[in-house]
């Protein structure tokens, strides 16, 4: 074509550019990168160790310490998070293009075979979420091994290869398949079958799998439940559906339910799909050409595991599973367009197609924007699926628009009747009203579906503390401990009470068993333990509540006063500004420090921290603590000022107090 590979590099780089150009001013959403990224207390600590354990029942490591990474220099600005999993995607099209061009397709067919991979939308789910950050590093690295692979003649390439791949299994085990792959591509180059090279590729690929699998297990992200005949025709089904979808990239969601009944009830055409998928594997072998062939066995033997008929996953199928298996598409289109050379005439219509998918991806880029669009979007296509229903009121919550969160916990409830986790988080949305007759009926409701539900029972424990119905409370506590007496949640919970009863004994008895059981290091138990000891023990426990997550508001604010009150101004003072920073709304942290700096005799910046206290909450307390602070700068207009503003929210009239400012006013010529 006389098209410099270089200059189409370039093109194929400012296509994908501009098509996933809209993730770049979304946010964060409440799938995932709460638990991965915003609410994760290892990523903000840069907790190597914690990067090690599975989250979610995969082992991500280089997930984690990339956003760990983003969080020391950036904090979380999402615009960083999308910026990076931008530049990671145009990277893995830029080595789809490479890689099109070493098993043998020109420069322009090797541009439209990426472009059919990079622009696609079904890539929107793997840039457009941050957490699937997963996608992009597994597939880099998955394609930087087979670049390796392919230039093996190369003796330093192979050992390369390996370690790719090793590399990649610390991001997600998508590539499980890729020994196998390795074998697909090795067929269509007619090199000699051999598998001596393949098991270095096969070792890391088995010990991650197990790996892996245990912790699927473990944290039930995946169910055996569903009998092998239901899980077949849920992964011939799968299958189906991402093939049609390529071509066919047109009511694409976020989830896609399962169909009513499932999998005890298996739909007919699901069951069809059996048939069909063998079918279409008979006729790819009897028509397609070799470089068609090729693509198409690399795409189905790496999404093979992927398919569910292992164990289900929680949704009949999911956009982002197709990241690493489409590259393979993209190098069949690329060689069979190579083969078909001259193909001058065709330009303008593999243009039109880049565009075309191009304008599909900006526009599905949008749906990702925030929470609520995000589930809106499911909504649209499923008005009647809960778990979308459920998310979506939870995004509600957090934005205070507590009517429409109600009206979508009803919905949830109205679709699935047994959601025992919605009847619980509408309970407490109901409370939050004032509806607390009909809160109580939605979490009895709860505890009703599973009535030796540990967790239910304790719901209602929680709610009938809030409600002030302590004796209540202390029954459903002891009741769920009875029912599961390594319930770890239930100490905790019961501690609190016991705590807010003065009954400090029992209530560290308590934080100390919810400590000793926890599955994973929480900061909760240790926070509220150190409320019940002396200064020195006390300050122990803030310091594994803080190991546990570095940014603990509660716990570098209490830290921060026992430090003042041992005289050890300058580390209260590093606590209260971390807290600070970290919660800048909160009054309590600027409080703490006004108060340190008052201890310092720095009675300015007392009396700004002060200030920044009152405006966030102007209590009796805050204002009789400026009102000091203004005495002890000799300004006794601004004290007296505080001083009424004190007793007026409140305060007890202070003779002492009062004596003193009378004398300032005195000394001052009032």
């Amino acid at each position: 074509m006389g098209v410099r590979p270089v200059f189409l590099a370039g093109l194929l780089a400012a296509l994908c550019a501009f098509a996933f150009s809209p993730t770049l001013s979304n946010g964060f959403t409440n799938w995932d990168d709460n638990l991965y990224l915003t609410e994760n207390p290892a990523v903000k600590s840069f907790s190597l160790p914690a990067f090690a354990k599975p989250e979610r029942g995969l082992y991500k490591p280089l997930v984690f310490a990339s956003f760990a990474a983003e969080y020391r220099l950036f904090g979380l600005n999402p615009f960083v998070y999308h910026s990076d999993n931008l530049i990671l995607h145009i990277c893995c099209c830029l080595l789809v293009f490479l890689a099109a061009q070493m098993l043998g397709a020109g420069a322009a067919a090797a541009f439209f075979g990426s472009a059919f991979f990079g622009l696609h939308p079904l890539r929107v789910e793997s840039v457009a979420w941050v957490s699937e950050r997963k996608d992009l590093l597994c597939g880099f690295f998955i394609l930087a091994s087979f670049v390796f692979y392919l230039g093996k003649k190369n003796a330093g390439n192979y050992p390369l290869s390996v370690l790719c791949f090793l590399i990649s299994m610390l991001s997600k085990p998508a590539g499980l398949a890729f020994p196998f792959v390795l074998l697909v591509v090795d067929w269509f180059l007619r090199r000699p079958f051999s598998w001596a090279d393949k098991l270095p590729y096969i070792a890391v690929a088995c010990f991650f799998a197990l790996a892996d699998w245990r912790a699927l297990k473990a944290a039930e992200v995946i169910s055996n439940d569903a009998g092998f005949l239901a899980r077949v025709s849920l992964s011939a089904h799968a299958l189906l559906f991402y093939l049609a979808k390529t071509f066919a990239p047109f009511g694409l969601s976020a989830h896609y339910p399962f169909p009513a009944g499932w999998p005890s009830e298996i739909p007919a055409f699901w069951l069809l799909s059996i048939a069909a998928t063998a079918a279409l594997v008979w006729a790819a072998f009897r028509f397609l050409g070799r470089e068609l062939l090729f693509g198409f066995l690399f795409f189905l033997t790496a999404i093979l595991p992927l398919l569910g008929w292992i164990g289900a996953w929680p949704a009949a199928a999911m956009d982002h599973l197709t990241y690493i298996p489409s590259m393979g598409l993209g190098f069949g289109l690329a060689l069979w367009l190579e083969k078909k050379t001259p193909f001058r005439g065709k330009i303008a219509a593999l243009f039109a197609v880049c565009l075309l998918l191009s304008g599909l991806t900006f526009a599905r880029c949008g749906v990702w924007k925030d929470s609520v669009s995000l589930w809106s979007g499911v909504l649209s296509k499923y008005p009647q699926a809960s778990l979308a229903l459920k998310f979506r009121a939870k995004a509600y919550e957090s934005l205070g628009k507590k009517n429409e969160a109600l009206a979508d916990y009803s919905a949830a409830i109205s679709a699935k009747p047994d959601f025992r986790e919605i009847y619980i988080r509408r309970a407490y949305l109901l409370f939050s009203l004032g509806k607390t007759e009909a809160a109580f009926a939605d979490m009895e409701k709860a505890v009703s579906l599973n009535p030796r539900s540990a967790l239910a029972n304790s719901e209602l424990g929680n709610l009938s503390a809030l409600a002030g119905r302590t004796d209540e409370a202390l029954g459903l506590y002891n009741k769920a401990l009875a029912l599961d007496s390594g319930f770890a949640s239930g100490y905790l919970n019961r501690g609190i009470l016991y705590l807010r009863l003065g009954k400090k004994e029992k209530a560290r008895e308590d934080f100390s068993a919810a400590i000793r059981l926890a599955k994973k290091k929480t900061p909760e138990p240790y926070f509220y333990r150190a409320q019940t000891e002396p200064p020195q023990e006390a300050l122990e426990d803030y310091g594994f509540a803080l190991s546990a997550d570095g940014e603990y508001y509660n716990a570098l604010v209490g830290r921060g006063k026992i430090y003042a009150s041992l005289g050890n101004y300058g580390a209260a003072e590093k606590d209260f500004s971390l807290a600070a920073s970290v919660s800048p709304d909160s009054a309590d942290a600027r409080a703490g420090l006004a108060a340190v700096y008052a201890l310092k005799n720095d009675f300015r910046r007392a009396v700004a921290e002060g200030s920044a206290a009152i405006r966030l909450r102007p209590d009796a307390a805050n204002y009789m603590n400026q009102a000091a602070f203004f005495l002890n700068l000799g300004l006794s207009k601004a004290s007296r000022e505080n001083y009424g503003k004190a007793v007026g929210l409140g305060a007890k009239p202070n003779p002492a107090f009062l004596s003193a400012l009378r004398l300032a006013e005195k000394e001052n010529g009032k």
